[in-house]
């Protein structure tokens, strides 16, 4: 799918989604093995971040400066697992697109589809850039002022003395590595969810034109219209389902890791760290701005049906027909809606919530 290449790419980079073309066994077998070297990396990672709470914690300063990790490197695991759980299902939906009634019928919705895949490509690749630049500004900034003193960029538990120039450049290329490619299975997966609502999106203007050209007599393309429109729902609770435990995960880390990088950059002396940790902290309001974002877009659309339907020539068309547009309005009055284990929904509203919640608890933590 054009919409999902950005995100697909980058699966297929770290490890994770072999491409169908790659069919042969050794290079199976390579990849199996590339692919378990990288869940290695990122689950150890993990490992020594939460045992440096364990070993070495002492105060609130440290316990904060660990989350600044360890938050993150979680809800990286829980994507990753998440992925390796319901990855199949992910697919056969992306399958789904290229499929009736999803599928493009003219010239005018395929030019819809390609300028909704442009748009979205353009997004995800700016997010993940983002992302990316932050972490490595973080790993030159830590290297270039603090590489004489053997410190490294995140707070771990080491079980040996580091301290020597070889052994610092090893643990702290791992560190960056494992770093760089936690990184990117979180934002990837972030970039094939939206990218997912995003074909939602594109579908619901795809039915709207449809919707417009709805002609007298035109029974049959209603009924296909309320199929599409039917279908479009499904497909949104298909999604949903697959990714809702993961959102929920993902709203409460983020709340706590705004907080407590605010907490930081407000009560903590960060010094040369400052610059690193506001881009940390603005790294992770777009992250969860960016579902937010994608789920109102979605949401606004889904309710733009009736008016669609008010804008076509449906005074003309038979009883027939007219009942069957009054039943997909009715069905328009619930929108599509993404929710975090049917909890809280993914809209801007609640992207204002989660900024309202974080400095709640900032007040609390003062």
């Amino acid at each position: 799918m054009p919409t999902l290449r950005c995100a697909s790419t980058v699966l297929t980079m770290i490890g994770c989604h072999r491409p169908s073309s790659w069919r042969s066994g050794p290079v199976k077998f390579l990849y199996k093995a590339y692919g378990v070297v990288v869940l290695i990396l990122v689950q150890t990672l993990t490992l020594v971040s939460v045992l440096d709470v364990v070993f070495n914690v002492q105060n609130q300063d440290e316990f904060s400066d660990n989350l600044v990790l360890t938050l993150p490197m979680l809800i990286t695991c829980c994507k990753f697992c998440n992925f390796l759980t319901h990855g199949n299902s992910i697919m056969l939906l992306i399958d789904t697109l290229q499929k009736k009634p999803y599928s493009p019928d003219n010239n005018d919705e395929m030019n819809i589809e390609t300028r909704h895949d442009k748009h979205n490509e353009k997004i995800s690749a700016v997010y993940m850039l983002l992302s990316e630049v932050c972490i490595v500004m973080i790993l030159i900034t830590t290297l270039l002022t603090n590489g004489k003193n053997r410190m490294l960029a995140y707070r771990l538990w080491i079980p040996f003395d580091y301290s020597a120039t070889a052994v610092y450049a090893v643990v702290f290329f791992l560190q960056a590595v494992s770093v760089i490619i936690a990184s990117l299975m979180n934002v990837t997966y972030d970039a094939l969810f939206s990218g997912l609502m995003f074909c939602i999106h594109s579908q619901l203007e795809i039915l709207g034109l449809r919707l417009q050209n709805v002609m007298e007599n035109g029974e049959e393309s209603a009924t296909e219209c309320a199929r599409h429109h039917n279908f479009l729902y499904e497909f949104a609770a298909k999604v949903n389902e697959d990714f809702q435990a993961v959102l929920c995960f993902q709203f409460m880390a983020s709340i706590a890791t705004i907080c407590f990088t605010l907490y930081r950059i407000t009560q903590t002396d960060l010094g040369e760290r400052l610059a690193s940790t506001l881009v940390y902290a603005f790294c992770m309001l777009i992250q969860i701005f960016y579902y937010c974002w994608y789920g109102n877009e979605v949401k606004r659309k889904s309710l733009e049906v009736p008016d669609w339907i008010f804008a076509s020539n449906w005074a003309s068309l038979s009883d027939n027909t007219k009942k069957t547009l009054l039943m997909i309005m009715i069905r328009a009055t619930y929108p599509i809606e993404f929710t975090t284990a049917h909890i809280l929904s993914v809209n801007i509203e609640s992207f204002m919530a989660v900024l309202k919640t974080s400095y709640s608890v900032y007040n609390v933590l003062q």
